[in-house]
């Protein structure tokens, strides 16, 4: 089956919006330690593994290709919790159009921490790097979109300051935007 030339299309302008606010090139950020986990930026050779905490802690369509196409233009969005030598939790995101501002703003595409790791702060230190590195490129807002029944995900980011947005819609009632500035 052949794709939709709308789906052509979306991947044509994203591609092309990808490469001109892309933020490689530019120097990245030390990892930092976290509790037991050390916290730094995503590889090229950490994609499966990243992959893996995504298919172990959320549910969704396989993002191999989506998340290599983040690490490569995005290295300062990017990163992994690794602790004992593996990766038990990831951030991903992108640069978009700023939903407070309508300026160039870090999108935190995807989180996740295995089950075993949550509850121990490595969700936040994940936002808390990713922020860290919006800063470093010049960004000064965060965006994501977010499930309403994520609790746990809902009240992370609310402690981070971020807010729920009442508009735009997401087009999909089980989720919605939430920013901040940075």
């Amino acid at each position: 089956m052949m794709p939709s030339r709308s789906w052509i299309w979306n991947r044509i302008v994203y591609a092309i919006l990808d490469a001109l606010r892309s933020t490689a090139g530019q120097p990245l950020s030390p990892g930092r330690s976290v509790d037991h986990a050390l916290v730094r930026p995503a590889t090229a050779a950490d994609l499966p593994a990243i992959h893996a905490v995504y298919r172990a802690s959320l549910r969704g369509e396989p993002q191999e290709r989506n998340f290599a196409r983040l690490a490569r233009r995005f290295p300062h969005l990017c990163c992994v919790a690794v602790a004992e030598g593996r990766c038990v939790g990831y951030a991903l995101g992108r640069v978009d159009k700023g939903l407070l501002t309508g300026q160039r703003a870090a999108f935190l595409f995807s989180i996740g921490v295995l089950a075993s790791e949550q509850g121990r702060g490595l969700g936040r230190a994940l936002v808390e790097y990713f922020r860290e590195g919006a800063r470093s490129v010049g960004l000064r807002e965060l965006n994501l979109e977010v499930e309403t029944e994520n609790e746990a995900a809902l009240s992370l980011y609310a402690s981070l300051g971020l807010t729920i947005l009442q508009a735009p819609r997401t087009g999909n009632p089980a989720t919605a935007y939430m920013a901040a500035r940075l």
